[in-house]
């Protein structure tokens, strides 16, 4: 993944603005309407404004500000750019989004934070239908519940589940072929195609989903400590989900998948916590400061001259 989307989704990533203050055009062309966030200098995160899918707005930047934009309807991550001073404008599609599986490393646990939350989800592919509907694909990494601890000289029997393919959905076959423009009666392997072909077509890579029966499998063994420190091993999943959207932003469908396998990291040394990653910046006070905000909107898409007038 690129460094810098990483530092974006950990919360790391902070704008460092040194002046040429102006007006920047922003275009969005994706199929779902974007959400601008202005990355301040202690890396939280600041709303700017909304693109709507296929339009442009202008907003405020200064040379040296990061500027990341998520889905609107879902919250996802889309991306992020550094401002220059040779930058006029900001063209994001598809080309800024991520390859899927290509969504970075699992949360680490901090000084500060010990269990890391799930990490926030990333949109790796988005799409029209032809019944007008959208279909987004995002991932995530979810921290499982086998995730433990072992102390000194424990000896302790750890026993975990793996479950893979389809774990959750919004409904049954009937809700999501509709939401889809599918028929009733298809399964999950033709609405398989028809989310593929969907999500491909406005992709810069080819996406392929596979929509498939729940499969779980139980694994168990016994462990015992030898270190003289309290060890943390969490276990992380790769979920896939993919939503089917209506043109107002609405969730009609959505089904989330459990990839394999599942990742083990540690050990993590709980007894000497400097030995974590460092905590987040703190945040700064609030100060007065030149807001990042919109200045105009226009559509993308060129109107015929009737609709001019």
């Amino acid at each position: 993944m690129n460094p810098i989307y990483q530092q974006a989704l950990a919360g790391t990533l902070s704008s460092a603005p040194t002046g040429g203050m102006r007006s920047v055009r922003f275009w969005n062309n994706l199929p779902v309407d974007a959400q601008l966030f202005y990355l301040t200098e202690d890396g939280a995160r600041c709303a700017m404004g909304v693109v709507p899918a296929g339009y442009a707005a202008n907003f405020w930047v200064a040379n040296g500000d990061y500027v990341s934009w998520s889905c609107l309807h879902t919250g996802s991550f889309i991306g992020v750019c550094d401002i220059t001073s040779s930058i006029a404008s900001v063209f994001f599609g598809p080309n800024f989004m991520v390859a899927p599986n290509d969504i970075g490393l699992p949360p680490q646990p901090t000084s500060a934070v010990i269990i890391p939350p799930d990490s926030p989800r990333v949109l790796v592919a988005a799409g029209l239908l032809k019944n007008r509907n959208r279909t987004i694909r995002e991932q995530y990494w979810r921290r499982l519940p086998e995730s433990y601890t072992i102390a000194p000289g424990e000896t302790q029997t750890v026993s975990s589940t793996s479950t893979s393919n389809m774990q959750q959905t919004s409904s049954t076959t009937d809700t999501v072929s509709a939401s889809l423009g599918a028929s009733a009666s298809a399964g999950w392997g033709p609405m398989s195609v028809g989310i593929s072909a969907s999500l491909s077509a406005s992709s810069t890579s080819f996406q392929e989903v596979s929509l498939s029966t729940e499969y779980t499998a139980y694994v168990s063994d016994t462990l015992t400590a030898t270190a003289d420190h309290t060890q943390m091993f969490l276990k992380w999943q790769m979920m896939d989900m993919v939503s089917v959207l209506a043109p107002n932003g609405e969730v009609l469908s959505s089904i989330v998948n459990g990839l394999s396998p599942v990742v083990l990291q540690g050990p993590y040394n709980l007894t000497d916590l400097s030995t974590l990653a460092a905590a987040k910046q703190a945040l700064l006070p609030a100060r007065p400061g030149f807001p990042r905000t919109r200045v105009a909107a226009r559509p993308f898409r060129p109107r015929a001259a009737e609709e001019r007038r």
